[in-house]
């Protein structure tokens, strides 16, 4: 799953030579290696620009229709500006909060977020974290397997 999750993220700049070379073919006025080097631009370009043109969006929602919003953030194990992150998730005022890799409790992080979300639940590995404006009910561990590894993640009930 990491190969898929690396390719998805090198993509947008796999095409960057192809760019470098492709006026090159038009100096040296040779159709074929024209071709040669516009059709790989043209699939670079569609496959990158396909989420833009072809995503669907939703509407705006109903007058009066109930809106959740939620942020989730990669901690990583070795951030040492957690006090920042706090006030910036704290800036976003969302609902609900998932951490990843976090390794504290969020009242360690930051006693203005500990308050502001008093709902909480954590898996003890690997470290995820979910906080709640609203009270969380019917938590329960769901066994999941990773890379043989057999991690648990929580299922909440919001209300």
């Amino acid at each position: 799953m990491w190969a898929i999750d690396g390719l998805a993220n090198f993509l947008p700049y796999a095409g960057l030579p192809l760019l470098v070379l492709a006026p090159a073919p038009f100096f040296m006025r040779r159709r074929w290696l024209a071709a040669l080097v516009v059709v790989p631009v043209m699939v670079w370009l569609i496959v990158l620009l396909t989420p833009i043109f072809f995503v669907t969006l939703t509407g705006p929602a109903s007058p009066g229709t109930p809106r959740l919003r939620v942020v989730t953030a990669n901690v990583l194990m070795s951030n040492e500006q957690l006090s920042t992150l706090a006030s910036d998730v704290l800036a976003q005022a969302p609902d609900v909060i998932v951490f990843e890799e976090l390794q504290h409790d969020v009242a360690e992080v930051s006693r203005a977020l500990a308050e502001a979300y008093p709902y909480r639940i954590s898996t003890e590995t690997p470290w995820v974290t979910v906080a709640s404006r609203f009270p969380l009910e019917d938590a329960r561990r769901l066994a999941i397997a990773a890379d043989d590894d057999n991690y648990t993640l929580e299922d909440v009930a919001m209300t």
